[in-house]
């Protein structure tokens, strides 16, 4: 089997239309396992260090979408992917979980 984990995210700013790679700490990375694990550890610290706004709906708010561990193999259900963001009707967790191609390609582009 290929390598599961490349050690590197892709950050995407749409609002300038930039992009960057960060690296991830492999104790994150153990710990929470990517997908929503991971999804939920970066939003919590983002609210945490007060860099998301306030309102739910403000376009400046961040969407996280994470491969799990299993996304591009022929495991069953390998083609999932987690899509996840501040909810509006909580101000807290909200999350989607996606099929098809979509995670497999990002994974095999490398993120």
């Amino acid at each position: 089997m290929t390598q599961v984990y490349t050690g590197r995210l892709l950050r995407v700013d749409l609002s300038c239309g930039e992009t960057s790679v960060v690296s991830v700490d492999q104790d994150l990375l153990n710990a929470y396992l990517l997908g929503s694990g991971l999804a939920a550890r970066y939003l919590l610290d983002a609210l945490a260090e007060g860099r998301l706004p306030d309102d739910p709906l403000d376009p400046g708010n961040t969407l996280y979408v994470f491969n799990g561990l299993l996304t591009g193999t022929l495991a069953p259900t390998g083609c999932r992917s987690s899509w996840c963001a501040r909810a509006p009707l909580t101000g807290i967790w909200s999350e989607s979980n996606v099929g098809g191609h979509w995670g497999a390609e990002l994974r095999f582009s490398g993120y």
